[in-house]
């Protein structure tokens, strides 16, 4: 997201820059368990990476082939991403 597109979201929010923190965490949560709250009743495996090593389209791949699936929901992948401003 370009800066002025973010400091456009922030005004129409009303949210002050040095609140974002807190706006972000909350995002961050909500978005976390919206993704657990479709994953747990398909019962989808939920995988957290600690590093950059995991093929993530492979593992989907394995994933799907072991548990028959087809279309839908593989699993979730949880990671903290690195910010690099």
């Amino acid at each position: 997201m370009k800066a002025a597109s973010m400091r456009s979201l922030l005004a129409y929010g009303h949210i002050l820059l040095k609140d974002f923190k807190t706006f972000a965490s909350g995002i961050t949560a909500e978005v976390r368990q919206a993704a657990e709250d479709v994953a747990v009743p398909q019962q989808r495996p939920l995988r957290f990476l600690n590093d950059n090593a995991l093929n993530k389209e492979a593992w989907a791949r394995q994933v799907a082939q072991r548990d028959g699936i087809q279309h839908g929901l593989i699993g979730v992948l949880k990671a903290v991403e690195r910010c690099w401003s």
